[in-house]
């Protein structure tokens, strides 16, 4: 009895040990299903978000390019090209998530072609848009073949969804089936025993345990996903800084105005760096400091000539990682004894000609080198083709108002100036005298010299009006050989006098051409002074060119004042 008590007790601990070892085998296999199916039913929710992340991608790009054609704002056209360059790693998205599914790949390579046929479309449409104007790319738009790539694209889409959710439900199924059987095997278990319990507590401490390192794993999941948050709203406002800036450059009227924006703006993109802008000079290839920004920790010259910067040289831009090594630029002074300092050269140039350099310095920590190099060279990039701008507005400024032979101001400018002059002279009520210079006998310069000796005289009696004229002067081409010189705050004495002075000049005129030296030249001058019965710039011209008359036919070389009787005798 006894023994059939013990082989009891060992039979039913053998039962329950039998059994224990049934319902963990039942409920390790189950879990596993559990697990393959919830892993399963992860990857369908993932391509069904990737997916629609990519078609999403696709439809914004297009709603921002629809929009840009509507409105013109640059801001949608930004989100355009925000959108298409997303689309790529969507896909790619899209393709990690799918793994081996032949089927369902082969969708994604179509959509994928497809897609970027449309954005290749909608790209080149907003480039017409850019460059032949909005009324043109909205009729590119019209004739393009976009909206059977979208319906093909958005069938695949659906295509794609459709298995994926007849899977997903599958998946589902499965799972629940695969739960009941679990809720069988643990209703049978826990009527067991205490070793039943035991493994029940045992479980729960694994599954704690995971609980554990699932919150920790995903309290570095957040760490990871805030800071990478934090640095794409630290992009965006850097590129909304620089889109501020390229506006406000386009509105710039002068060098001066372009390089004190500059100095701003790379002050608040740079905040931990320095630096200085420089620009190229009108006397000599050396560059001259225009401003200086931020906080420089390396000092920099105030001129760098073309030999003492590499980007310079290059026409790139130079970057150093400490500028105690060999790269370093000579324009870069010494640092501070145990400071690692790094520097950046970027050229300033458009359309091959060099225009200026920006140089950055700041220090570094170990091998990280400089932040923000990209912003840098991005509004370098800008303030170059703002200064191409300029100079090219100047230029044709230049063009408008300047003889192309003499470089004094032509015709068209000197009656604007004279009209001008006239007004502030009277409602100032100071003197005003103007002048017709004329080059006697300029034909017989012509008919001996040839015109380049013709040429040449007139740009050397054109050099001779600059060298005496004061600031305030203006000396202007009036056509052929005669020139027109207004005198602003001068009456008719004054004037007298300084035009005997060029007169007495003319004659001391030596001008060389093709290793000869032309004949003496002498001038004849009509001069006339602002008087109440002169109406305007013709009376006064008229009165001028009658003066110039008189000196003309009384023997040339000499100067005549209008209404001043017989003419007078040549002084000298």
């Amino acid at each position: 009895m006894r023994l059939w008590r013990r082989m009891r007790a060992f039979v039913g601990f053998a039962i329950a040990a039998t059994l224990q070892v049934w319902v963990v085998l039942e409920v390790a296999e189950g879990a596993d299903r559990l697990i393959d199916d919830s892993r399963a039913v992860a990857q369908s929710q993932s391509i069904l978000e990737a997916v629609r992340s990519a078609y999403a991608e696709v439809r914004d790009a297009e709603a921002s390019q629809r929009g840009f054609l509507l409105t013109g704002s640059e801001d949608l056209l930004v989100e355009f090209y925000s959108a298409q360059a997303n689309v790529g790693p969507r896909l790619q998205q899209l393709t990690d998530a799918i793994g081996d599914d032949a089927e369902q790949a082969n969708r994604v390579q179509l959509i994928g072609r497809l897609a970027f046929e449309r954005v290749r479309l909608l790209d080149g449409i907003a480039a017409v848009g850019r460059t032949q104007g909005l009324e043109a790319a909205q009729a590119e738009l019209v004739l393009s073949d976009g909206a059977p790539l979208m319906e093909r694209i958005a069938q695949l889409v659906y295509e794609i969804e459709s298995s994926e959710r007849e899977r997903l439900g599958q998946r589902r199924e499965r799972s629940r089936q695969a739960a009941e059987r679990l809720r069988t095997v643990a209703a049978g278990g826990i009527a067991t025993s205490l070793a039943v319990l035991a493994l029940v507590f045992v479980l729960l401490a694994a599954e704690n345990r995971e609980r554990r390192r699932a919150q920790a794993a995903e309290a570095q999941a957040r760490d990871r996903l805030e800071a990478g948050l934090r640095s794409l709203q630290r992009a965006s406002q850097e590129l909304r800084e620089l889109s501020r800036f390229a506006g406000a450059l386009q509105r710039c009227r002068s060098e001066d105005e372009a390089i004190a924006l500059s100095r701003d703006a790379l002050a608040g993109l740079l905040p931990e760096l320095g630096g200085s802008i420089y620009l190229a000079g009108e006397a000599g290839p050396a560059l001259q400091r225009r401003a200086r920004f931020g906080r420089p920790i390396a000092a920099s010259a105030d001129l760098i000539a073309p030999t003492d910067c590499h980007a310079l040289d290059s026409g790139q831009n130079h970057l150093v990682r400490s500028l105690s090594g060999p790269e370093r630029c000579a324009h870069f002074g010494p640092t501070a004894p145990g400071q690692t300092v790094a520097s950046l050269c970027i050229p300033l140039s458009a359309q091959g000609r060099q225009l200026g350099l920006v140089a950055i310095s700041g220090s570094t920590q170990g091998d990280e080198g400089l932040s923000g190099l990209d912003l840098a060279s991005a509004a370098a990039e800008q303030l170059s083709l703002c200064l191409s701008n300029l100079q090219l507005q100047e230029s044709l400024r230049a063009q408008s108002i300047r003889d192309p032979l003499t470089a004094l101001f032509n015709r068209r400018y000197m009656e604007e100036a004279l009209a001008r002059e006239i007004e502030r002279c009277r409602r100032e009520s100071r003197p005003l005298a103007l002048a017709i210079c004329d080059l006697d006998h300029f034909k017989q310069v012509n008919d001996r010299y040839g015109h380049d000796g013709g040429d040449a005289l007139l740009r050397a009696f054109a050099r001779l009006l600059q060298e005496t004229a004061r600031r305030r002067d203006i000396a202007c081409r009036f056509g052929g050989e005669e020139f027109v010189l207004i005198l602003p705050d001068t009456d008719a004495d004054a004037a007298q006098r300084r035009l005997e002075h060029l007169r007495l000049a003319v004659r001391t005129l030596r001008v060389q051409q093709h290793g000869l030296e032309l004949a003496p030249a002498t001038a004849s001058f009509g001069l006339a002074a602002l008087g109440p019965g002169m109406a305007g710039g013709e009376d006064l011209l008229r009165a001028a060119d009658g003066a110039l008359y008189r000196a003309k036919a009384a023997g040339r070389n000499r100067v005549e004042l209008a209404g001043g009787g017989e003419p007078a005798e040549p002084a000298g």
